[in-house]
């Protein structure tokens, strides 16, 4: 759950105990910090999950409750999103109780499953698995393969050895923008979602030269996101790729129209398809920032 810096003011990832148990994590990102996480077992279509209502009263109780002063309401809710733990059953447990740890299973038919675990350690689970895969080949095939080399593959668009080389990097890339009025933000913006592939994408922006800053540079993001990352509609770019949805849900129907228009003269779809997207994508606002009692 999303709330704005200013009503939720953490300067640094901040873990803390709630009355139930459990623990909770409040998190600073750009100009706002989000919260979570709740431990519900979920029985519903597991293609639409939201946060509901007793969710976002769960969460915003936990958050007053250490935080005492700042005292969190709906209307302070900005964005949201929810996803589904994959834990492994333990019978009499309840959810919180269950281990977060990924366990690799082998079948009697030789397949290999993977249950369990965090998103956040996808890297090392592939890791894991993948060495158990080479180790059972250079059983069945007495060939050499040898472990997982994922730990010396870096990710796309990084270059940088320690935290200090991407501050260091937001605050030369702010310097070429902000004659044209940018923000930091928008800086640390393109720094921690493009790393230094930030370069194309401020070459793409020096090619637009009229209009609002601002939707020039979300356009050179999706001429960026166009090129090199598969992105084929209006959902790929403003949730999948950039997280604007969640993050930063305003700049969404402020950059709409224009993005919609680029997608037009890109793809050559016609405005049946426009106005699908556009609908779409007001869904998407209403369902990720609007919580009531009828709401499943």
């Amino acid at each position: 759950m999303v709330f704005p810096h200013e009503k939720l003011p953490v300067r640094q990832s901040v873990y803390f105990d709630i009355p139930d148990g459990r623990m909770m994590f409040a998190i600073p990102r750009g100009k706002i910090t989000y919260v979570g996480t709740t431990d519900t077992n979920f029985d519903k279509d597991k293609d639409n999950v939201t946060v509901d209502l007793a969710d976002a009263i769960y969460l915003i109780s936990a958050v007053n409750n250490m935080f005492p002063k700042i005292d969190l309401e709906m209307e302070d809710i900005i964005s949201s999103w929810a996803g589904l733990r994959p834990l492994i059953h333990e019978e009499g447990k309840s959810a919180s109780e269950l281990s977060r740890k990924d366990e690799i299973f082998t079948s009697d038919s030789g397949l290999i499953s993977m249950a369990g675990g965090k998103l956040t350690g996808y890297r090392k689970m592939a890791e894991r698995v993948v060495n158990r895969i080479a180790k059972k080949m250079e059983e069945d095939f007495e060939t050499e393969i040898g472990e997982s080399t994922t730990i010396q593959i870096p990710l796309c668009g990084s270059d940088f050895k320690k935290s200090k080389h991407v501050k260091r990097y937001i605050k030369e890339i702010f310097e070429r923008i902000k004659e044209d009025g940018f923000a930091q933000y928008n800086a640390w913006f393109l720094v921690t979602n493009y790393g230094i592939q930030t370069e194309t994408i401020l070459e793409n922006y020096s090619k637009l030269e009229e209009g609002d800053k601002e939707v020039r540079m979300a356009l050179a993001e999706l001429q960026f996101g166009i090129d090199y990352e598969m992105v084929l509609n209006p959902m790929d770019f403003f949730i999948r790729r950039t997280g604007r949805l969640y993050f930063d849900i305003d700049s969404v129907q402020s950059l709409m129209e224009p993005v919609l228009e680029e997608f037009k003269r890109v793809f050559g779809v016609d405005d049946e398809q426009i106005l699908i997207w556009k609908e779409e994508l007001q869904s998407q606002i209403k369902r990720h920032s609007h919580f009531s009692m009828d709401r499943d």
